[in-house]
């Protein structure tokens, strides 16, 4: 799919668009919230950050959602995810993250 968006400017711009390219030593703290019916962002992508800013020590949270789409509708969790998401920023900030 980025591919697509990007058309024949490859590698350069794939990587540029990539946020892995940007997990950096001093990112702050990642929630990362996916569905597992995405069918804009596979879900598999959210993963792969997650490993990415766990294997370079950074914070990171992994929730993915189950028959969630993108913008979460087949989700009845939602108030729960907006709970979740209020926590971890009220955690983050207590502690200075």
């Amino acid at each position: 799919m980025v591919g697509t968006f990007l058309g024949s400017h490859a590698r350069e711009a794939k990587q540029a668009a990539s946020p892995i390219t940007y997990v950096i030593a001093d990112a702050p703290p990642f929630l990362l919230i996916h569905g597992t019916r995405d069918n804009v962002v596979p879900a598999t992508h959210t993963e792969v950050l997650h490993d990415a800013l766990t294997k370079a020590g950074l914070m990171s949270e992994l929730l993915l959602v189950d028959g969630a789409d993108h913008i979460f509708l087949g989700s009845a969790d939602v108030p729960a995810l907006i709970e979740t998401s209020v926590a971890f920023l009220a955690t983050q900030l207590a502690n200075g993250g």
